[in-house]
């Protein structure tokens, strides 16, 4: 058979835009996500684009939930007998001022966003170490290269998910498993919609300052570089030179940041 990719947020955002166009290249597909109704949805729209060799899987799956994760991909190697992708696009964000956020945000921001991402990879891994083949694809954020003002909880999984890339590319690589990080821009999805209400205007006023993507782009982005192997990806210049010139540019960021941030509260 084909190829297969597992994808977890993959309901709705980039997950969603990953899975047709991998659909496209003849990929069989297992979403996970928690939303049923959404999941369902998505499986009928894929279905619809799909060619007559592929098949399309809906798990519904809390990826904070590390025996779950287990029952999804061992339902996935049950059918399939492989996995060749797995991307991790599911997060959670809960934007406000850090003193008004108490520990359990962050747990939650966490569980998703890390610990998601890390129980996915880990129940994965062993079938892809076997067959000595597979890509590993986790959906970072630009707010894994730069703090962003509003975002303590968000911003620091998403760091977090870096130092765990690294290590894995190393790790990987004589297994011939090739591990991507992807940092998306301000992208239209649903997350960043359900949120938007919420932000400190000091973040709204910093966000969108490199413009607002569509999924679409992102994904063809992301999809793009980890064909090629890339390690870091990145979609648009802004993010491209923050993470090309990190340590150079940073205290030109953060002096932007806190000029637009005092210069609105003078307005």
């Amino acid at each position: 058979m084909g190829k297969v990719a597992v994808i977890s947020g993959g309901s709705s955002g980039i997950g969603l835009a990953l899975a047709k166009m991998m659909v496209a290249d003849h990929f069989s597909v297992a979403l996970l996500a928690r939303d049923q109704v959404k999941l369902e949805n998505s499986k009928t729209e894929l279905e619809s684009l799909a060619p007559d060799d592929v098949r399309i899987l809906s798990i519904p799956v809390d990826v904070s939930n590390e025996s779950k994760v287990i029952k999804a991909m061992n339902l996935v190697l049950d059918t399939w007998g492989k996995i060749d992708w797995l991307v991790t696009s599911a997060g959670f964000s809960s934007p406000g001022y850090f003193e008004e956020q108490d520990s359990s945000t962050f747990r939650k921001t966490f569980d998703i966003n890390f610990f998601g991402t890390m129980f996915c990879i880990r129940h994965a891994l062993p079938s892809m170490k076997k067959r000595k083949i597979g890509n590993i694809v986790l959906v970072s954020s630009g707010a894994g290269l730069v703090g962003i003002f509003g975002s303590s909880s968000y911003s620091a999984s998403k760091f977090a998910l870096t130092g765990l890339a690294e290590v894995l590319r190393s790790e990987c690589k004589p297994f011939r498993i090739t591990v991507s990080i992807a940092y998306p821009p301000d992208t239209d999805t649903p997350m960043m919609q359900n949120v938007a209400d919420k932000k400190p205007w000091e973040t709204k006023l910093l966000m969108g300052q490199g413009g607002i993507f569509t999924a679409e782009q992102v994904a063809r982005s992301i999809y793009r570089g980890a064909r090629r192997g890339k390690f870091a990806i990145t979609t648009g210049r802004q993010l491209w030179l923050v993470k090309r010139l990190k340590s150079l540019i940073y205290p030109y960021i953060f002096k932007s940041f806190d000029k637009k941030i005092k210069k609105g509260k003078q307005e």
